[in-house]
């Protein structure tokens, strides 16, 4: 369990900006959530209606509300159009660490929007909450080849590596699952 708010948590890039995951952004992302490639990777199948995007955004808020996690809406810019979300899960501040994940509309994909807001919620996880382990988590179809979704882990590992001498003894740990 979460012991602060995060409501107030803004984080910022160059390109976009991380705000806390709202309602009202279940539109937009019924549009990530809809496309079947994007869903590959996760642990459910794409939404066939608004109606069950407006209800998978209630259950990420009830997670935040009952502290359990927290999830960002990626926009690009500070008023931006909503790209996907980023979240940080599975917080165990007792042994420092959290799951952490992402989804991105499949136009964005290969643009380093992923590998940004990954590296600054990470980032954000362990100045401001001392998390020292994560692990992304996400799920892929039998014998594919190997994904985006890996090779960015494995891209986070090496730069957090450099960026944990700095900051401290902190590790990212990528698992799949089938």
């Amino acid at each position: 369990m979460i012991s602060r708010d995060f409501s107030d948590d803004y984080l910022s890039t160059v390109r976009m900006h991380l705000r806390p995951l709202r309602q009202s952004d279940d539109a937009a992302l019924f549009l990530v959530t809809s496309d079947p490639e994007v869903m590959r990777f996760w642990d459910w199948p794409e939404h066939t209606s608004p109606t069950i995007t407006t209800a998978f955004v209630a259950a990420l808020l009830e997670e935040v509300a009952a502290g359990k996690a927290h999830y960002w809406a990626i926009c690009l810019g500070r008023k931006g159009r909503v790209i996907g979300t980023s979240d940080l899960s599975e917080i165990d501040e007792h042994h420092r660490r959290a799951e952490v994940g992402f989804m991105v509309a499949r136009e964005y994909w290969g643009k380093g929007y992923a590998f940004e807001a990954m590296h600054t919620v990470i980032e954000y996880a362990v100045r401001s909450i001392g998390i020292e382990r994560f692990r992304h988590r996400h799920t892929r179809e039998m014998n594919a080849p190997r994904c985006s979704s890996d090779a960015l882990a494995s891209c986070l590992r090496v730069r957090f590596a450099v960026m944990s001498s700095v900051v401290g003894s902190a590790a990212i740990a990528g698992c799949s699952g089938a």
